[in-house]
């Protein structure tokens, strides 16, 4: 076998895999925690939504687009308690300013 051959072909199955682990890191969420089990845990949650982004997403929208979107989504049963706390916060944040004005 040639040698350039080789080379050329590692790098043409090598670089697709590369360029998913970076994505995959996109996806991942920060932690500090030493578990090895949180942390293959959320690595395995990572790869899943990565997944899903290429398989919805991809060349329609932008990463930080999907993740808010999934976000969305996954607020979207408890879409009723978001309005609540907001509403709640804002109230009582009007009223720190009045108490504050006068």
């Amino acid at each position: 076998m040639n040698k350039r051959f080789v080379i050329k072909w590692y790098n043409k199955v090598r670089t697709p895999i590369e360029t998913s682990y970076k994505m995959t890191k996109s996806f991942l969420v920060f932690t500090s925690s030493k578990s090895w089990v949180f942390r293959f845990f959320i690595f395995v949650l990572a790869m899943l939504i990565y997944t899903l982004y290429l398989i919805l997403a991809k060349g329609r929208t932008s990463r930080e687009s999907f993740r808010l979107l999934l976000l969305l989504l996954l607020l979207l049963d408890n879409i009723n308690d978001l309005i609540e706390y907001s509403i709640q916060f804002f109230n009582t944040l009007l009223n720190s300013f009045e108490l504050n004005s006068g």
